[in-house]
């Protein structure tokens, strides 16, 4: 249970940073 969360965790904060990416107008390669 613990490895899923931390994937969720992980994945809800690319989610942020490429939505924060969008939001600033610019079309960034988000590097992983």
């Amino acid at each position: 249970m613990d490895e899923q969360l931390e994937l969720i965790n992980n994945a809800c904060g690319l989610l942020s940073s490429i939505i924060h990416h969008w939001s600033t107008g610019r079309c960034h390669v988000i590097e992983l």
